[in-house]
């Protein structure tokens, strides 16, 4: 159990929030604890926003008659198990007597039964007060680290818990100061003259990003940017790099900075989609304060349709083709390439979510007052029911929208028949476009039972999903790993697409496999140049399964079972051991149970 120390705003929950990280991603079990008041520890695991805490839910429970139990105040996020401890409101109550009654009913929830490999413990530098020294005074904790920084505020309270730490040790305690990490250090040298002072080692030492502020300076340059965006995933007040105090403008060019809760964010799709979000939100504030810049290219003198989503590039200009006939134009491709193109994104007639899972986008142009158009133009029954809606929402005539679709019908069904593909597939990814590949994909001929995406489920990708079930294919959102083998076990493909440990585990099987991201994701899928795209690379991935047969007959059982791998014939082949198997198997046992009742969390 360790606790941290250190002045408010010096970064404790920052550090907090990558240690337990790392440690979760290492295999340990962690559990993070705030004790601060703010209750803002854990904010950071989860994407900014706060816990319940104990002192607010054993609250609302006692009202209602109810018993805390460990799911009402426990959370994980990437391994990480969090809690609140929480505080009073202001000017109603002790802070440290709200710390005390936290820990009080932890121990009752069992807290020392957990079987946690380390326990972190969030606490305010202040303590002079007996709840916030409570892990100290009471031998709660093992080991003390203290955050500061060069400043003297964060050494005097820095001072202070070395201090706390030494008394106690003089009446019999057993609490140790494990070190100090150095935040923001500015090379001045305060922080680590004390440390050598009070004899305590510097575990860390991160420096403040002042040569950001210098890059932002150096490349202000109005002859080649009229705007530059600064991206900071980290919380401002640890990370060293404070947006606010940057200008708004320097030599003519505006400095856009921008504070991104990126931590821990599952998937590349969702990355993005909250980056964009964020320059939407910021963008759409610009153009309510008044006149803004108009893009490179100029204003479109059509009604244009917003793309959400990175594609491959020739799919917008498809998409371009397609509503053209009815009048429209296509808009920028959200992430944009220029800032300006966000003005032109927002000042568009609607939005079409080609990629459903980017709903901090989604959000900002919903406060824009623009309609969202979910599923996208790909195979016949997509592109049919894709222009039907974008018809509708742009107001064009249904006789105009039907002639457009009888032209992509003919187009598409050409396309679809003359490169068929045969065979059973599974499929999962992790690039947000799977639903619409694996439509693609029933289209064109294949038998695909199963497809995994690890986006969330979302409103506008329940037009595919529902297709896709309506064809027999299971659809899973936030697909695990366990998730993908388990339906190439049960269905035995002739072609498994998808992530490095799926095509790996699919060819050991003698399974023909191809990437999802670098060979399927990098293909037109819109409109008649979608239809064929995908029949040229699978088939002939298929057509592979002979020369799989081939190598595993070629290499035998080398490599299976408990003899796995290639042996001297001096030193024998591995004997099996039934009692070690057996052993074994009663610790996995073990293990599934405690994790079983870990999903209650």
């Amino acid at each position: 159990i360790i606790a941290i120390y250190g002045k408010g705003g010096i970064g404790k929950s920052f550090t907090l929030a990558n240690l337990s990280y790392m440690m979760a991603q290492q295999g340990k079990k962690v559990l993070l604890i705030g004790c601060d008041p703010k209750s803002d520890t854990t904010s950071l695991l989860f994407g900014g926003r706060a816990c319940p805490t104990i002192i607010e839910t054993s609250a609302k429970k006692k009202l209602a008659g109810e018993a805390v139990s460990i799911g009402d105040v426990c959370f994980k996020r990437d391994g990480v198990y969090a809690m609140e401890l929480g505080g009073p409101e202001v000017g109603r109550g002790c802070g440290g007597r709200g710390i005390i009654h936290g820990f009080e009913l932890l121990e009752k929830l069992g807290f020392h039964e957990w079987g946690f490999d380390y326990v972190l413990l969030d606490f305010l530098g202040d303590v002079v007060c007996g709840g916030f020294g409570l892990p100290i005074a009471r031998d709660m904790c093992q080991k003390v680290i203290v955050v500061a920084s060069n400043d003297l505020q964060s050494l005097y309270v820095a001072n202070n818990v070395c201090s706390a730490v030494e008394y106690f040790r003089k009446l019999g305690g057993n609490v140790g100061v494990a070190g100090m990490v150095i935040n923001r250090d500015d090379g001045t040298g305060e922080a680590a003259n004390f440390a050598q002072e009070v004899g305590i080692p510097i575990l860390s030492t991160i420096p403040a990003n002042e040569d950001i502020r210098e890059s932002v300076y150096n490349e202000a340059n109005p002859d080649k940017y009229d705007a530059i965006v600064i991206i900071n995933l980290c919380v401002p007040t640890a990370s060293g790099v404070p947006l606010q105090l940057l200008p708004k403008e320097i030599n003519g060019v505006r400095i856009i900075g921008i504070d991104v809760p990126g931590f821990g964010v599952p998937t590349h799709a969702e990355a993005k989609d909250i980056l964009a979000g964020a320059m939407l939100k910021y963008a759409r504030e610009e153009i309510t304060s008044g006149p803004v810049a108009l893009p490179r290219t100029g204003r479109s003198a059509k009604p244009t349709i917003t793309l959400l989503g990175e594609m491959f590039p020739a799919d917008p200009m498809i998409i371009g083709r397609l509503l053209e006939p009815m009048g429209l134009a296509v808009g920028p491709v959200v992430p944009t390439r220029e800032w300006r193109e966000l003005y032109a994104a927002l000042d568009c007639l609607a939005v079409a979510a080609i990629h459903p899972f980017y709903t901090a986008s989604i959000r900002e142009f919903q406060a824009a007052g623009r309609p969202i158009i979910g599923s996208a133009p790909v195979g016949l029954a997509g592109t049919d029911a894709w222009l039907q809606n974008v018809g509708q929402v742009a107001n064009v005539p249904q006789a105009q929208i039907d002639a457009v679709k009888n032209a992509m019908r003919m187009a598409i069904q050409g396309g679809l028949a003359k490169s068929p593909i045969k065979g059973r597939i599974v499929m999962s990814g992790y690039e947000g476009s799977e639903l619409l590949v694996a439509r693609l994909l029933v289209e064109s001929g294949a038998d695909l039972r199963y497809v995994g995406t690890a986006c969330p489920r979302s409103p506008w990708s329940a037009e595919d999903c529902a297709w896709l079930e309506a064809q027999g294919v299971h659809v899973q959102y936030r697909a695990s790993l366990e998730q993908d083998l388990a339906a190439l076990q049960e269905w035995r493909p002739d072609l498994a697409i998808g992530t490095t440990p799926l095509v790996q585990a699919a060819k050991e099987s003698s399974t023909p496999a191809l990437y999802f991201t670098n060979l399927i994701s990098a293909r037109p899928l819109m409109g008649p140049a979608g239809a064929g795209s995908l029949a040229q690379v699978i088939n002939g991935a298929m057509a592979n399964k002979s020369r799989f047969e081939a190598m595993k007959d070629f290499f035998g059982e080398a490599g299976s079972g408990h003899a796995t791998g290639i042996w001297e014939a001096s030193k024998g082949v591995p004997q099996r051991r039934p009692e070690f198997e057996a052993d074994t198997r009663r610790q996995l046992e073990k293990l599934a149970k405690k994790r079983q009742a870990e999903a209650m969390i």
